[in-house]
């Protein structure tokens, strides 16, 4: 009986819901115009908000990098943001934090990574609010160059680092943040997270880790230097070249330098004859490709070699009136 007597409240209490098969009355009719009016200075509002947001982030990042004090200030006032915001006790945390960096922000190697860093994200925000790509070749290379320069001191400092770091443990705290500031996205940065600036970064072709050497060159410049058949493309390798055998051989580690001379080398080499072939100097990619080949038979890409070095002889062989004899 108590399930009977529920079953009707339940249908009465559902009524109010369900709709009663009467359409509702619509409001009055609505303004168009007027709406139409708002709607776009609304949208107007939201687009020069937006673009004074953006101003105000690039010019608070192109201040920071002028200067090693300006950078670390604003590092110190993204990690405060991102790391402490919503912390209990929020004020002493990041006093804690503070006090147990200083040792870390001092170091003239952070200093380097963060000037390198802001410097290439001002670069990438640039490039994110330009549609001529192109225009981004020189600074680019102009970074890279930068970015060679300042390698020998990283590599120095790491070399030095498993010693060093057992007499002074900050310097594994350096090391950690200069890899997180040049290795890792700029999505990952903390004044892009800071200032949420990750929509304003470029989409497509183009790197994003400020200490990719490599992808810089590859993505950034010489992927446009192709397409304008550019022949300082081919010195873009010998960049390259220079920063990954000084890697090789800053361990002191023979395996280190061997591979490199074996393995990494060649293929370097291999992918600059290719380019060699683009901006028309057939005839050094060739004999570049023949040297490899001669020099690396036991290489792993001996067999690429071998038939892109065919392929760059084919045309060749069928002008040559010794070819056309029976």
């Amino acid at each position: 009986m108590l399930i009977l007597r529920t079953i009707p409240v339940i249908f009465i209490a559902l009524g109010v819901f369900l709709p009663s098969g009467r359409a509702q009355q619509d409001s009055s009719p609505v303004n168009v115009e007027a709406i139409l009016r708002d709607l776009a200075k609304i949208e107007a509002k939201q687009i020069q908000d937006l673009e004074s947001s953006r101003n105000s982030a690039i010019s608070k990042i192109r201040a920071a990098a002028t200067s090693p004090s300006a950078a670390k200030s604003l590092y110190k006032q993204a990690v405060e943001e991102t790391q402490f915001a919503g912390v209990p006790g929020k004020g002493a945390a990041f006093a804690d934090w503070k006090s147990s960096m200083s040792d870390v922000l001092r170091s003239k190697e952070l200093e380097a990574a963060l000037h390198l860093h802001l410097t290439y994200l001002m670069l990438s925000l640039d490039r994110g609010g330009s549609d001529e790509p192109e225009r981004f070749v020189a600074p680019s290379l102009a970074y890279v160059l930068e970015l060679a320069r300042a390698d020998q001191e990283f590599l120095d400092f790491a070399q030095d680092l498993d010693e060093a770091g057992k007499k002074n443990p900050a310097l594994k705290q350096v090391a950690k943040l200069c890899d997180d500031l040049l290795k890792k996205s700029l999505t990952a940065s903390p004044f892009v997270k800071w200032l949420r600036m990750e929509s304003w970064l470029p989409k497509g072709e183009w790197e994003l880790a400020p200490g990719n050497l490599s992808g810089i060159l590859e993505k950034n410049v010489r992927t446009f230097m192709r397409q304008a058949a550019d022949p300082k493309v081919v010195g873009t390798w010998e960049i390259e070249m220079k920063i990954e055998a000084a890697r090789a051989t800053a361990g002191g580690r023979a395996h280190d330098a061997t591979d490199y001379n074996a393995l990494k080398g060649p293929q370097l080499r291999f992918s600059r004859a290719k380019d060699m072939m683009v901006v028309g100097q057939k005839n050094r990619g060739a004999t570049e490709v023949y040297a490899l080949v001669k020099e690396f038979p036991l290489h792993p890409d001996f067999g690429t070699w071998l038939n892109a070095l065919r392929a760059m002889l084919a045309p060749a062989a069928e002008a040559s009136p010794a070819a056309a004899q029976p």
